[in-house]
């Protein structure tokens, strides 16, 4: 298989496995840094754990990283939705102004 433009094929080790990716180049030092980490979980929690089986400690690793990804994607739905009731808020505070304005405008008198 050719390789795409700016792809690479590199090789991560993994709770002493390793594992060869094609990933783009500008992901390399994220994707190196990923694998490290995994690999640091994976030892951390199969001493806390006694647990040797790589499979079951690269699943709980797995997740972990899945929970924390769902629990940061929910606060950003949440501060997004957030924003947008404060925006429509506003747009409401807004509109009932510019009426206001214009029904001074017409009627100088209910003032």
């Amino acid at each position: 298989m050719a390789n795409n433009l700016g792809s690479i094929k590199i090789k991560v080790q993994i709770a002493d496995r390793s594992y060869p990716l094609t990933i783009n180049s500008t992901d390399e030092e994220i994707v190196r840094k990923a694998a490290k980490e995994i690999s640091e979980k994976v030892k951390k929690i199969s001493a806390d754990l006694s647990v040797r089986d790589n499979q079951d400690l690269i699943s709980i690793v797995a997740l972990e990283y899945a929970t924390l990804y769902i629990k940061q994607s929910h606060s950003a739905t949440e501060e997004k939705n957030s924003k947008i009731e404060v925006d429509n808020l506003l747009n409401q505070v807004i509109s009932e102004i510019s009426t206001l304005e214009h029904t001074l405008c017409l009627n100088p008198k209910a003032i």
